[in-house]
């Protein structure tokens, strides 16, 4: 490859990237705006992304992903300019996004053999999710309402082990039949609370559960309710947070205000909890290991994009309050 095609190439890419941050954003706002009736704009912003489309780039598999992904975008936009029902639109919404999902895998593979770092625009869809913010700050109040008053950790690893196994076997099965991906992430049980990426990937209740199995049998229960309790609270603080008014960032798609809503409420819920049940540690052991937890747990929610926040915010915040308790 010539210099001048290697240049060519990367800045195909650089323009690539920038239309599929555009697109990215759209598919983000899609659902609100679904929720308000702003479908005019909607389909304005469609057509927009439609007509910019650059042609896709050479190599073959990020050629048929992206064109996969724009024929998905026609199909929204066809959707949204005729009659059809809410389903409808959102059907061709969780396709555009699979579809988006598999481009940027594609993408990533290609800049990485560029010997291009990874761009900053380039990431994963994340809509705020309501469902999937209920559904984590119940699990995690949950498992830390058992574990603290009716369960020990003989019986906590038990259960967890066995959780462990049945959704690597779910992972491995959805992996060797595409179609039983499909009807396990389009069910009534996970879509809701299901993300665009682990279409793709593995599910985030894989990395938590993993994490969870590694902590809990090598650290203090104080310690992991403590961390279990950061990830319930304060990560969906700062995703809902983050999104609704984080304009200034502080590493790629995280931003400042985020950042400071997940230290803010990690350390409240750590140290409620510290306070509440157990006395025998000072107050000080008590604060100082909250503040450690939120801290570490905060840094690690900024700086995790290979590896699930799932699996590294608890780690993190075990590790550090373990520091103090």
């Amino acid at each position: 490859m010539t210099a001048t095609t290697s240049s060519a190439e990367l800045e195909a890419l650089r323009m690539l990237e920038a239309r599929a941050h555009e697109l990215r954003e759209f598919l983000e706002s899609l659902p609100s705006h679904m929720k308000w009736e702003r479908f005019d704009e909607l389909r304005e912003r469609c057509a927009r992304l439609m007509d910019q489309m650059p042609r896709p780039f050479n190599d073959e598999r990020l050629k048929a992903t992206w064109v996969r992904t724009q024929e998905r975008l026609a199909e929204l936009h066809a959707a949204l300019a005729s009659p059809s029902t809410r389903a409808r639109v959102m059907n061709r919404y969780d396709e555009l996004s699979r579809a988006y999902e598999q481009w940027l895998a594609a993408f990533r593979a290609r800049a990485s053999a560029m010997g291009m770092s990874f761009p900053v625009r380039a990431s994963s869809v994340k809509p705020l999710i309501r469902a999937r913010t209920v559904f984590h700050m119940a699990m995690g109040t949950l498992a830390i309402g058992l574990y603290q008053f009716v369960i020990n950790l003989r019986q906590a690893m038990i259960i967890l082990l066995s959780l462990l196994g049945i959704t690597i076997t779910l992972e491995v099965t959805r992996r060797i039949w595409k179609r039983w991906n499909h009807i396990l992430l389009t069910s009534p049980v996970f879509h809701p609370i299901a993300r665009p990426r682990e279409y793709h990937t593995i599910n985030s209740s894989t990395w938590y559960l993993t994490a969870l199995c590694l902590i809990g049998p090598l650290f203090s229960k104080p310690a992991v309710s403590a961390g279990v309790l950061i990830l319930a609270f304060a990560d969906p603080a700062a995703a809902w947070v983050g999104k609704r008014w984080g304009k200034r960032k502080l590493h790629r798609q995280k931003s400042i205000v985020g950042s400071l809503a997940f230290l803010v409420v990690a350390f409240v819920v750590a140290s409620a909890f510290l306070l509440g049940l157990y006395p025998q540690f000072t107050i000080a052991q008590r604060l100082g290991a909250a503040g450690l937890a939120a801290t570490a747990g905060a840094i690690a929610e900024l700086f995790s994009e290979r590896i699930d926040d799932n699996f590294t915010v608890p780690i993190a915040a075990v590790l550090a309050s373990s520091l103090l308790i």
